[in-house]
């Protein structure tokens, strides 16, 4: 059943600010509940400046949507040094555990039970007989727990008894970055879920470095939220307020100098409501004065004030809470400076009183956020240095049987209590918090916390063992980037004092980061590290850590073009876990083994070792192994151009249960499903698949220029191919530098411009030469083609020749073969030899057929069209001419395509007519370019108008310039106005 806005019933929450205006805001969220509720969940993230009412509005929402049976749940992040990770979602699950029968949470929990216990360890009483899963690698371990704790939310959603889960998650500018990761897996999940999540942030007064602000670009981004941004009050409903605040009914007067004073936000009317009640102003009468309120510093001078007019003692406890931050008791405040137990009760009393604190349960919390955050800043930093270093005094004295779940607060009350903190206990309790945080897969604030540690390690000349083993667990952490200068300064210290053991895991650790994707990546500099390591650890006997770094260190060299290495580096990883006796080592290896043999061309040896690697995958129980294996076979069958082998293989991986729970497993097989898709022609679906995935750069730079390429958006597909290319470049990976020159080269090839097509596509034959692979026999047919159609069939018989050799190994190289034929009729064609050309065209074709290549079948057309009206057999070329129109048409190739089969068509049917000549010996592409030199353009924007690279348009304007004897953009512009080869700027 819909429930409407009107059905939501208002609340009266005791004890809270009375809810004021907000009709717009309120009526959104609950149109929102009214969709979730249909199974359009999503997220809501509402912002503001600091006392705007965020808070207020989430409570209100809550109240509305429990009294029209949601299951309602709620979190808040905390701006206290030394919270746990994942506090907010702790505290949701924690309060589910509270009301929820056990008969009813065990169910719901059982099977996220071992992840979801990391965050709320009181799970175990609930479900106890909870195993632990399977170990697994650090990212994959932490994306494991988030999957967990979504489907444990979801599965909440999905209950019959509620209409619904609306979860709220307050002050989320203050959440650590593991918690934010979390909510940004969670919000990528609630689409077809009874679920809505609404959060509110600040806009104001927050670190723009803080982590939230990459998650709000990316859930953006990715068009994950919908946004609500509070205003002030109006004048109006700040006179409402007023009046709901005071009781009566204020004069116009006061009112408007209240919002004169506050600008409308709703926690500054209220601190001036009660600063001018403790002042004893009378607020309904008509002899209320405005101009000496003593206000004029602003509200945060207000609730200074308001803390200076209470007792001594109630000052000192507030300075105390101020340091503790939220959450704390009365014994931690008599803990901290030895008062009475009386005196502390009268203080609470007071302060709840004044609105400056408030009760939670057994606990106390401020009034509002700005409340600490003005007693805080007001202390000197010695008093400020002073409180913590009491903190951690009393936190020690209270919780000493226990301190484990405290160790993040005293590491941070440590490090802030400065020079009087015992700087070793600083460093034992920074290490223990990031074993803490490590142990939640809270990454991030490990490092955080280990940081700290390292800082005053430095600063009192640790011990250099200990601060080289610190360096490199900080950098193990880090995956890319980050870590390699870490690392660096951990095996330079090892490297002095002689630990070679050390200095080997840290050189297999920086391999490991500089193979990655970026670009900081460089392969050359990773297989130095990897071979340094391998030096050290051949000399002891075989073990675990050496199958890891051959595998590594052979994807290194395969990256590199260094493909011998790569087969001696993957054949010693197979070889080692053979001696090692464990089979679980060998699948992965193996795989790794068959794609250096897959890159040399030797198929056959390659499909059968990935054979017996799935089948040992399967016994061993590795899935993972499994889905590589279909997914290097579906690449073998993609790269000899069997489109339709290779959409087999990809399938059956995206197919398999695993690969539904690892989004980075099936966004990788889908881009290599999608772009086996463009080469079979099937270009709808692959746009749809490109829709259908996140926006992920890696997978778009993947698919998405084969789909603007199939499409005829050539100058999208150029740049995105541009961007691989130079990626690739910097990072060293050879071999993605040459498959970006590669489909470069093709594109220029098929706009005409055999120039650059010739200089990417000698680039990329510079780099597969002499492999004996499908890329070497790609490179060098589309190379011989380029030179067909300049006119240079001598050039391009050398690179055939070279084909023959490559594919007379005898193993299957399938729709490679008509490559070669094609290429070879192209050739045969521009030497006027049509007897050899016509029958290798017909080959060509039919091996296109056989293996479903249409782009390619229709190129061979086009070509063959082409030939046939060089010789003036205009009714065979008009045939082949439209049949090539057809098979674009029928596979939705972009206009562009068919415009450049009829385009040829019109130009043989023109012959007859003289052709256009232009002033100073200019071709046709040289007046193009002189035109748009008249209309101001640079020579980038005449690149991306006329799809061609910077280098092309530059040597179009050198033959400008030597042709028409001028010197300079201004004479070319004034040339082409004085020849009419540009239309005059407007008079």
């Amino acid at each position: 059943m819909d429930r409407g806005a009107a059905a939501l019933p208002r609340s009266g929450l005791a004890g809270r600010s009375p809810f004021v205006g907000r009709e717009r805001e309120i009526s959104t969220l609950c149109e929102r509940l009214e969709a979730a509720a249909r199974g359009e969940g999503g997220v809501v993230l509402v912002s503001g400046e600091p006392g705007i009412g965020k808070s207020r509005l989430l409570l209100e929402i809550e109240a509305r949507a429990q009294a029209t049976g949601w299951l309602v749940l709620s979190g808040r992040s905390y701006d206290t040094e030394g919270m746990p990770p994942y506090l907010a979602f702790a505290e949701a699950i924690a309060q589910y555990l509270r009301t929820a029968a056990d008969e009813e949470a065990g169910p719901r929990l059982a099977e996220a039970a071992p992840e979801v216990a990391l965050l709320v360890p009181e799970l175990r009483d609930h479900v106890p007989a909870a195993g632990a899963h399977p170990a697994l690698g650090p990212e994959a371990a932490r994306y494991r727990l988030f999957e967990a704790v979504s489907d444990f939310f979801l599965r909440l959603s999905g209950t019959s008894e509620a209409t619904g889960l609306l979860l709220c998650l307050d002050d989320l500018h203050w959440a650590d970055r593991s918690t934010l990761l979390l909510f940004q897996h969670l919000a990528r999940k609630l689409r077809d879920a009874r679920f809505l999540v609404v959060a509110a942030f600040r806009t104001e007064e927050v670190d723009r470095s803080r982590p939230l602000f990459d998650v709000l670009a990316e859930l953006a981004r990715e068009q994950q939220d919908q946004r609500l941004t509070l205003s002030r009050l109006s004048p109006k409903e700040t006179g409402a307020l007023v009046a709901s605040l005071s009781g009566g009914t204020p004069v116009a007067a006061l009112v408007q100098a209240i919002h004169d004073q506050t600008e409308g936000n709703p926690f500054f009317v209220q601190e001036v409501v009660r600063h001018l009640q403790s002042q004893e102003h009378g607020l309904a009468g008509a002899e209320v004065r405005t101009g000496d309120w003593g206000l004029s510093q602003g509200v945060h001078e207000v609730i200074g004030r308001r803390v200076s007019r209470l007792e001594v003692e109630t000052q000192r406890l507030l300075e105390s809470a101020a340091v503790l931050g939220d959450g704390f008791d009365a014994e931690m405040l008599r803990a901290m400076d030895g008062s009475e137990v009386a005196t502390v009760t009268r203080a609470l009393d007071e302060a709840v009183q004044a609105g400056m604190l408030r009760e939670e349960g057994s606990s106390y919390v401020f009034g509002h956020p700005l409340v600490r955050q003005v007693i805080y800043e007001r202390l000197s930093l010695s008093r400020k240095q002073a409180l913590h270093l009491q903190a951690v005094e009393a936190m020690e004295a209270t919780f000493r049987r226990n301190l484990e779940p405290h160790i993040a607060a005293l590491a941070a009350h440590c490090r802030l209590a400065g020079a009087g903190a015992d700087s070793e206990k600083a460093i034992a309790y920074s290490l223990r918090a990031g074993e803490a945080a490590l142990a939640v897969l809270a990454n991030e604030e490990a490092r955080a916390h280990w940081l700290g540690a390292l800082a005053l390690l430095e600063a009192t000349g640790g011990e250099q063992k200990r601060r080289a083993q610190l360096l490199e667990r900080i950098g193990r952490l880090w995956m890319w980037r980050e870590a390699i200068g870490y690392l660096e300064a951990s095996l330079k210290l090892y490297e002095e004092m002689g630990d070679s053991d050390r200095a080997a895991g840290v050189h297999a650790a920086l391999g490991a980061r500089l193979s990655g994707i970026g670009d900081w990546a460089d392969l050359n500099r990773a297989i130095v590290h990897f071979k340094a390591a391998a030096l050290v650890l051949d000399q002891g006997p075989p073990r675990p850590s050496q199958v890891t770094l051959y595998r590594s260190l052979a994807n290194a060299a395969l990256g590199s073009e260094r493909k011998q290495d790569a087969l001696d580096a993957s054949w010693r990883a197979m070889e080692i876990a053979d001696q090692l006796g464990t089979p679980e080592l060998w699948p992965l290896s193996a795989s790794i083994h068959a794609n250096a043999l897959l890159a040399s061309g030797r198929f056959s040896e390659a499909r059968a070792l990935l054979q017996r690697s799935a089948e040992v995958a399967e016994r061993t129980n590795q899935p993972e192994e499994v889905i590589r294996t279909m997914s290097w076979r579906g690449l073998a069958s993609r790269d000899v151009l069997d489109p339709v082998d290779a959409k087999a293989w990809f399938r059956r991986a995206v197919g398999d249960p695993h690969v539904a729970k690892h989004e980075q497993w099936r966004e990788t097989l889908v881009r290599n499903l999608g772009v086996a898709c463009v080469a079979s022609g099937d270009l709808e679906e692959a746009r749809q698949l490109l829709a259908g995935v996140g926006a992920d750069p890696l997978f778009h730079l993947a698919l998405a220029p084969h789909v603007a390429f199939a499409d005829g958006h050539w100058s999208r597909a150029r740049d995105l191919w541009s961007e691989v290319k130079n990626q690739a470049h910097v990072s060293g990976n050879r071999w993605d530098e040459a498959w970006g020159a590669l489909l470069l080269g093709r594109l220029y090839r098929v706009l005409g411009d055999g120039k650059e097509a010739e200089h990417l596509l000698e680039e990329a034959v510079a780099i597969f030469a002499d492999q004996d692979s499908p890329p070497e026999v790609w490179a060098r047919t589309d190379l011989a083609l380029s030179f067909a159609a300049t006119g240079r069939p001598g050039e391009a018989r050398a690179h055939l020749g070279r084909c023959h050799e490559i594919v007379a190994n005898g193993e299957d190289w399938r729709g490679l073969v008509g490559r070669i034929a094609l290429a070879e009729a192209a050739v045969a064609a521009a030497e006027g030899n049509t007897a050899e050309a016509e029958p290798l065209f017909e080959q060509a074709i039919g091996v296109f057929r056989r293996y479903t290549l249409p782009w390619d079948e229709a190129e061979a057309l086009h070509l063959w069209g082409k030939a046939l009206l060089r010789n003036r057999r205009r009714g065979a070329a008009f045939e082949k001419l439209a049949a090539a129109v057809e098979i674009y048409q029928r596979h939705g190739a972009g206009d562009a395509w068919i415009d450049r089969v009829e385009t040829d068509r019109r130009n043989f049917e023109g012959t007859n007519h003289a052709r256009p000549s232009y002033p100073g010996g200019l071709t046709a592409r040289e007046v193009e370019v002189l035109r748009l030199i008249a209309q101001g353009k640079s020579n980038r924007e005449i690149g991306a108008e006329l799809v061609l690279s910077l280098r092309t348009v530059e040597r179009h304007m050198v033959n400008i310039y030597g042709k028409l004897d001028i010197h300079s953009k201004a004479q070319a512009t004034a040339y082409a106005f004085r020849h009419e080869l540009a239309p005059p700027p407007p008079a």
